[in-house]
């Protein structure tokens, strides 16, 4: 895991001049033209040791954090739903797309937190004591959106922080750190098909089929490790398959794994396709912004249907064209 700070003068002027900025809907010109300006403060503002180590981000798939950047003030109370509460200024939102698209297209689910690229990361209510990005218990190891094919799950997953008041920990795990203590038997079972992944609780169902997929846990594509599991929503369909994944959570549990605090201001950045993630109980305050991004969402687009410039695809679609790719 790489940290980088930027410099407080750099901060005070990127904020300064966010100030008045308005968050668009999505979907319209006002959004290109937010998105246009947002990468244009962050490239003016961003020192050339924070860019390279983005790059250097998208070629190891590792985890980045960055310290220190603008945020809003004054903040917004946390919502407790899935929206963006109308009255917060644009600032955190401009700051995280401008550095996020040097790397990546963000996009979004139509059946995930309502649609909206910009997920709001706090408790919610009904959902305290859910195994949820909602809840406030500790959060077990997971995939984001781990029932989806690789080709079409988050390649980058981005957490920015805007409260976090009793310092509630994330941790995140590479893949190579868990694989490292199972056998080769185990591994080699992991790799089949044998496993039922369903949808996680952030999906809004509705009338939508989103049935569980079947697909390996862990692949080796290009040569690197990849891993596909949630803890709570991943299992064996078969007896072979069901003692793997146990030998896999167990070394779960030993796996080395990095903790970071997501305070105000601080953004992590990872490969959500070669590590899992999870975090500690919540109390107090605590809101965090997501974006999932890839660096190519012409699959997405293709079996989805959704032509450019749409960036919200329904994973309705893309799930019942699973057993054509199989």
């Amino acid at each position: 895991m790489e940290v980088r700070r930027l410099p407080d003068l750099n901060r005070r002027v990127w904020q300064s001049e966010l100030a008045g900025l308005d968050f668009p809907s999505q979907g319209d010109a006002a959004w290109s033209a937010f998105e246009d300006i947002s990468t244009q403060l962050a490239a003016k503002h961003v020192p050339p040791e924070i860019w390279e180590s983005l790059a250097e981000l998208s070629e190891s798939r590792g985890v980045l954090v960055i310290e220190n950047l603008p945020l809003d003030a004054p903040l917004a109370e946390p919502p407790r739903d899935n929206f963006r509460p109308a009255q917060k200024t644009a600032v955190s939102e401009a700051v995280h797309l401008g550095i996020v698209r040097r790397l990546a297209c963000v996009f979004g689910f139509q059946e995930e937190e309502e649609g909206s690229l910009f997920h709001q990361i706090a408790p919610k209510a009904g959902l305290e004591n859910s195994q949820s990005n909602g809840g406030i218990v500790p959060f077990k190891p997971h995939s984001d959106d781990a029932f989806l094919f690789r080709q079409h799950r988050p390649e980058f997953l981005s957490l920015f922080g805007l409260v976090n008041e009793q310092s509630a920990p994330t941790w995140v795990f590479p893949v190579e750190g868990i694989l490292d203590q199972l056998s080769r038997e185990v591994v080699e079972q992991l790799q089949r098909p044998d496993y039922r992944h369903t949808p996680p609780q952030s999906f809004f169902l509705g009338n939508a089929d989103l049935g569980a997929t079947l697909h390996a846990v862990v692949e080796r594509p290009e040569n690197a490790w990849e891993v596909s599991f949630n803890s709570v929503r991943t299992h064996g369909i078969r007896t072979g398959a069901e003692a793997a994944l146990a030998a896999f959570r167990e070394a779960l549990q030993r796996a080395p794994h990095s903790e970071v605090v997501i305070s105000p201001g601080t953004l992590l950045i990872f490969s959500n396709l070669r590590h899992l993630h999870g975090r500690g109980a919540i109390s107090g305050r605590r809101w965090l912004q997501r974006l999932y991004s890839r660096r190519d969402l012409s699959a997405l687009r293709a079996d989805s249907g959704v032509a450019a410039p749409g960036l919200v695809f329904p994973a309705e679609r893309l799930v019942a064209g699973y057993a054509t790719l199989v």
